[in-house]
């Protein structure tokens, strides 16, 4: 998961036992348009999408969104032991879910 407790399993596993919470003031808008009482969210600060993205352009012709996306399915991938060009050798071990609220 890419979340505003951490973007690796450790950090995100430490927050959540910690107690750690990751609410805090937007920084990545501008607020004045908003009541003050939308204020405070959960966001994410430690993510570089870099490691994630074989080539710079991808990163600048996408959105924040798509690199948490893309950075979120390779990490699930690795973490479930599928090698990094996606094959586990038996085609009907590895199924993919995509929902999408955008058509």
């Amino acid at each position: 998961m890419i979340s505003g407790c951490g973007s690796t399993l450790p950090a995100f596993s430490s927050s959540i036992y910690g107690g750690l919470s990751s609410i805090n003031t937007v920084t990545r808008f501008d607020l004045d348009t908003y009541p003050t009482t939308c204020r405070v969210a959960s966001e994410v600060t430690d993510f570089d999408p870099r490691p994630f993205f074989d080539n710079v352009k991808s990163i600048k012709s996408n959105d924040r969104f798509t690199h948490f996306a893309v950075a979120a399915a390779k990490l699930a991938l690795e973490d479930a032991g599928v090698p990094a060009g996606g094959s586990t050798g038996e085609p009907g071990n590895l199924g993919v879910m995509i929902g999408s609220a955008f058509g």
